[in-house]
Parts: structure tokens; C-alpha cells; sequence
């Protein structure tokens, strides 16, 4: 059986709109044609692509022949744990008869931890991505520098295995294919008489589900024909569809774009020094921003014609200024918070958004014993110093009236300062989240939860703003235990505190459980408190597991520090090193195994390439052996 495709066989692009195969066989055969799409393709474009020449010891060619090497740089950004393969596509079909000497790419996180590599071939083997940015590196080699110069513009593939594959369906009438009419499901075919099927592009309600990555290029799967199983696993052929090109500033989930970034964009919070909050304008600004209130709609009339009310204009400009109080300089934020607060009393999200700006200005967030020991090194720095002026001035007899010098005296005021700004901060921090959990209905919240089945007509509306609700009261909960858990621990009275830290944990857990991401800070500081270190531990893997981050491991260190576990601690900080490396893992040996090679050849008195083999054809434990005065000559 054979398939004849016009104008390239198995491919097809989404903008011809319908698409023609002929079918033939050799034999009498009953067939079921079906396409499969496995995987999405985004094209990765390059950054940066640098020519350099590799080590002028190891790298040389007999007769004294440099080799160099082409060291591309691609972005890719993964919106969600997926499985994906990477590959060269102009090196990648080829590995002993390529122009070039070698190709090797490799993986790294955010962190320049090595994921994974690769070289020729490499479409097949998938490796499990989680969401985050990752740094592709590709190293081609050649001895001459201009071969390497005539492939700067090259480009990689990531392909993304779908969770679930598209199918394309089939028809045997042109019209049929066009409406989504009846489809071609199975028949008879006979011997040497073609037969014409037709296939209808994707609709965009499949590519949105799909959930294919940002700026895909095409989608990659198989076609088979016969309808028994031994005939579709033998006669199986690949099957390309191409997308058509979109706006690259549109995400619908599926039409490809040249950018060589895969999928999301991160977003920074950007401080903006001067604001005018008039009512010129303000409108057009809420439609466009993401609503920090309560849950009300504020879109604009569709209807020209129709005039805003005044209750929308209002509700519009409160929109607008609260999505301003995370984005300005903290005085700034505080007089528009108080504006909307006095025009919208029961708008509770303003006090939330205005936690949020103390948080990102004035108090970082910090884990419990990186917080402690933060605030111990400040506290020792000083009193160091204060008795080393001390000291200075009692010898020379040179000390001032009140007993330090004016320096010191300038330290002390600055921590005192800082000391009180945490408390103010701290403090401000529990009286705006005290609005919002006093001005929420828990009983309702908990009876509204309460329910098995909810029959009412405008039940999910009902549950949208309960949920905003909730989400709102834990939030308000999470900051005022923090920030009392802070408190406590800067004035050393964790004691005093510990019955408030339990009720607030009491009234969470009512809501949901203590491992839940809108909550787990809070219970890390709860275990804090009560010395439950192991419970810490476990809460720190949960966050580990989301995202890895440097935060964790110090963390982790510094409770297994508290436990006095001297090996657990040692295998932190190991895995610290490991998974933060200073740079990327090089693709050269490093310097000091070239001295060792070469003195195993002042040794040995056989040349550097003849060690070289000798020891990648020797066991292991004989290398050691081998090395061993060599580096002892290396050291010396």
C-alpha cells in the first residue's frame, strides 16, 4: 500500500484549507486511515552564536591544526511540566558523515544546572521539563573558523509531546470535507484503483484545548492505513501539519510564530514615581488592567452610543487605583489607599494590595531561621564594633562623654531606625489584614462550603465570589501570622505570642489544609514557633518540589543545623553546590587534567595522544594507579 500527496507526501499546511490523498493498493485490502498528532514543534532561534578556538593542547589536530568551535546560545520557556526533545535540525540526521567534527547540546535551568545533553539523533529521547526558563547550549566543532562562520543563523527544535493527540479526520467528498459534513470512516479497497480521501484543517476550538505551547510551527504525528492491528503497527508513516502563522502579541493556543521563545513570558513588578489618578482616562486604563477588586465587572459598554453610569465610572476608577498600589513608591501608595477607602469602605482588596506594596518595598520575604539569622548578624555586627571603639578609645584615652565615638553613635541610631521601621512595618502589616478578616463573614463562608449540592441558578457566580472571599480572608490570615510571628522573634518573646499564632492556625485550617500553597509560609512560621522543626523540613520538600530555589536549601541547611544533624547538613550543603553551580558546565577538559597528561608523558616519555588512548582504554582502577605520580608531580 502506498499513499500519493500532493505537493509534499504526509504534509500539510493548515492555510490550504482542505487537503487530498490518493490511496492505493497492491491487494484487495479493507482500510481505516487515521492521523494521530503527537507532538507540537516550536523553533528555537538563537541569541548569541561566538566562534572561538579550543584548548591549543588538546584540541589540535596532527601537524598542528586548530579546532574551533561555535557556541550557540537558544531561550526556552516552558508554561507547564511537559516532556520535550530537543534537536539541531541541520546536524541532527547525520553523525559519522557530517562536514563537522561534533555536535553537543546541553540543558541548563534557571540555576545553570545541567538537565540534559545530547547530540546526533536526539528527536526521539524526551526529557521531563517543569515549568520554568531553561538555557540551551550547542557546541559545533570544525578546524576551520569559516566553515563555522557560514552557520550562525542556526536554529534548534524543541518538540513538546502533546497529553493528548489531535486527530484529523477523513472524507470522502470535497463539500463534505468543507462543512464538517459526513466523515470517511472505513471501506474497501481494491486492487490497483486509487482512491481519494480528503482531510479538513484543525478548528481552533481543538487547538485550544490542546494547550499547545506559544509560537508552535507545526504539529508532528503518524498516518496509518490498513485496518487491522498487525497492518497498523507495520505500515505506519509520519505525518506533519503546519500552522498557520499568527500575531505574535495573540496567544490562541496553537498558530506558531519565529520568536525563539517557547511559551511564557514573566512579568516584573515595575515601580512607577509619579501617577495622575484624574478621572481623564481613568476608565479607559481599568478596562485594560486585571481587576484588584472584589470580583465586580467593569468592562465597557459595547453599545458606543451608551453612556457610562455613574456607579460604573466609580466602580472603574476604584479598579484603576487599586491596580496602582502595588506599582508605587509606599507614601505615594498610602494616600490613594486612603482615598479609596474613604470613597469605598467595605472594598476589602485594598488592604491586601497595600500589604503586598510593604512587602515588596520594606519587609522581604524571608524564612524563619534565614529571618533569625539575618537579625542576629545585624545585632553581633554592631555590638562588634561597639566594643572595638570601645576598646580603641579606653586605650588612647581619647573617648568621648557618652563612651563612643560619633560614628558608632551614627551605627547605633541606624539600627535603631531600622529596628523601629521592621516594628511599624510589622505592625501596619496586622492592622490592614484585621480589616479584612474582620469584614468577612466566615460563618457563611463555612456554611456556603458546608453544602454537598448547590441548585441555585446563579450558583457558580455564587462560588466565584465566595471563592474570592476566602481566598482574600487566608491571605489576610497568612501575612498577620507572619508578621506576628516576625514580631515575636525580633523582640524575643515567642512565648507571649504562641496561643494568638495557634488560633490563627485554627482558623485556617478550617478553610484548607496546612500544606496548601496560599498557606504553607504561614505554617513554616507556626512550626517555627513551636519548634517543630521536622514538621518544617516536610513543608520545605513540599515548596522544594514546586520550585527549587536557593532560598530552600539555605533554609534547609540552617534546620538541620538547629536539629544538629552534621550529616544531613552536609549533604545540603553539597546538593547546594551541585544544583547552584557558578557557571555553565564547560564543554572543555579542565586545565589541570591537561598537566597531569602531561606529566604522565615526561614520565612515561610517550606522547601526549598515546597517554590519551592508553588511559581511555585502561580500567578505572588502573587509571588511578597510573595518575597517581603525576598528580603528586602536578602538586609539587
Amino acid at each position: 500500500m502506498y499513499c500519493r500527496n500532493q505537493p509534499m507526501p504526509h504534509v500539510m499546511h493548515a492555510a490550504r484549507g482542505v487537503h487530498r490523498i490518493e490511496i492505493s493498493s497492491l491487494t484487495h485490502m479493507e482500510i481505516q486511515p487515521q492521523i494521530q498528532l503527537k507532538t507540537a514543534a516550536v523553533v528555537l532561534k538563537a541569541n548569541e552564536s561566538k566562534i572561538t578556538p579550543l584548548s591549543p593542547t588538546r584540541d589540535v589536530i596532527p601537524e598542528g591544526r586548530q579546532i574551533y568551535q561555535n557556541l550557540f546560545s537558544f531561550t526556552l520557556n516552558v508554561a507547564k511540566p511537559m516532556e520535550i526533545a530537543v534537536y539541531a535540525p541541520l546536524f541532527n540526521p547525520i553523525l559519522y558523515e557530517s562536514e563537522f567534527e561534533s555536535q553537543l547540546w546541553m540543558i541548563f535551568d534557571s540555576n545553570k544546572a545541567m538537565i540534559a545533553c545530547g547530540d546526533a539523533n536526539s528527536h526521539t529521547f524526551y526529557t521531563k521539563l517543569e515549568k520554568g526558563e531553561y538555557t540551551i547550549r550547542l557546541q559545533i566543532r570544525h578546524e576551520k573558523r569559516e566553515a563555522l562562520e557560514k552557520i550562525n543563523e542556526s536554529n534548534m527544535v524543541a518538540l513538546c509531546k502533546l497529553a493528548t493527540p489531535l486527530n484529523l479526520d477523513f472524507y470522502t467528498e470535497y463539500n463534505q470535507c468543507v462543512i464538517s459534513g459526513q466523515k470517511f470512516t472505513a471501506s474497501l479497497l481494491n486492487r490497483n484503483v486509487p482512491k481519494v480521501l480528503y482531510l479538513g484543517p484543525l478548528t481552533q476550538e481543538k487547538l485550544t484545548k490542546a494547550n499547545l505551547p506559544n509560537n508552535c510551527s507545526w504539529l508532528a504525528g503518524t498516518i496509518t492505513l490498513p485496518k487491522d492491528d498487525f497492518g497498523k503497527r507495520t505500515d505506519v508513516h509520519k505525518f506533519y501539519y503546519i500552522l498557520n502563522p499568527s500575531d505574535g502579541s495573540k496567544k490562541n493556543g496553537g498558530n506558531g510564530s519565529n520568536s525563539a521563545v517557547a511559551n511564557v513570558g514573566v512579568t516584573g513588578k515595575t515601580k512607577v514615581s509619579n501617577i495622575n489618578t484624574s478621572p481623564a482616562g481613568a476608565i479607559a486604563m481599568a478596562n485594560a488592567l486585571a481587576s484588584a477588586g472584589d470580583g465586580a465587572s467593569t468592562s465597557a459598554p459595547t453599545d458606543s452610543n451608551k453612556k457610562l453610569t455613574v456607579d460604573e465610572y466609580s466602580e472603574g476608577l476604584r479598579d484603576f487605583q487599586c491596580s496602582m498600589l502595588t506599582k508605587l513608591d509606599y507614601d505615594k501608595a498610602e494616600k490613594i489607599y486612603d482615598e479609596i477607602i474613604a470613597a469605598h469602605p467595605k472594598h476589602l482588596s485594598a488592604h491586601l494590595l497595600l500589604i503586598q506594596n510593604i512587602e515588596s518595598t520594606e519587609m522581604k520575604v524571608q524564612y524563619p531561621f534565614t529571618f533569625a539569622k539575618s537579625l542576629k548578624e545585624n545585632n553581633k555586627a554592631n555590638n562588634t564594633f561597639d566594643c572595638a571603639t570601645d576598646g580603641t578609645n579606653s586605650s588612647t584615652g581619647t573617648d568621648t562623654a557618652s563612651g563612643t565615638s560619633p560614628s558608632s553613635a551614627a551605627d547605633d541610631n541606624k539600627q535603631k531606625n531600622d529596628n523601629q521601621k521592621l516594628r511599624n512595618m510589622a505592625t501596619a502589616i496586622v492592622r490592614l489584614a484585621e480589616h479584612v478578616i474582620k469584614g468577612t463573614d466566615k460563618d457563611a463562608l463555612l456554611a456556603f462550603y458546608g453544602l454537598k449540592s448547590d441548585t441555585r441558578p446563579d450558583a457558580a457566580k455564587i462560588k466565584s465570589n465566595m471563592d474570592k472571599q476566602r481566598n482574600n480572608l487566608l491571605e489576610a490570615l497568612t501575612k498577620t501570622g507572619i508578621a506576628i510571628a516576625k514580631l515575636a522573634t525580633f523582640e524575643n518573646n515567642v512565648k507571649e505570642h504562641l496561643e494568638e499564632l495557634d488560633n490563627i492556625y485554627m482558623e485556617i485550617i478550617k478553610f484548607v489544609d496546612a500544606n496548601d500553597s496560599k498557606v504553607i509560609q504561614f505554617s513554616l512560621w507556626h512550626a517555627y514557633v513551636h519548634g517543630q522543626y521536622g514538621r518544617m523540613y516536610k513543608y520545605l520538600q513540599k515548596l522544594f518540589d514546586d520550585k527549587r530555589s536557593r532560598e530552600h536549601y539555605d533554609e534547609l541547611n540552617l534546620i538541620a543545623e538547629a536539629l544538629k544533624y552534621d550529616h544531613l547538613q552536609t549533604l545540603v550543603q553539597r546538593m547546594t553546590v551541585s544544583a547552584f553551580p557558578q557557571g555553565y558546565l564547560q564543554y572543555f577538559v579542565k586545565r589541570k587534567f591537561i598537566e597531569v597528561l602531561k606529566a604522565l608523558c615526561v614520565i612515561s616519555g610517550c606522547t601526549i595522544m598515546k597517554v590519551a588512548a592508553a588511559l581511555r582504554s585502561a580500567p578505572a582502577i588502573y587509571v588511578a594507579r597510573i595518575t597517581k605520580p603525576a598528580k603528586e608531580m602536578v602538586n609539587k
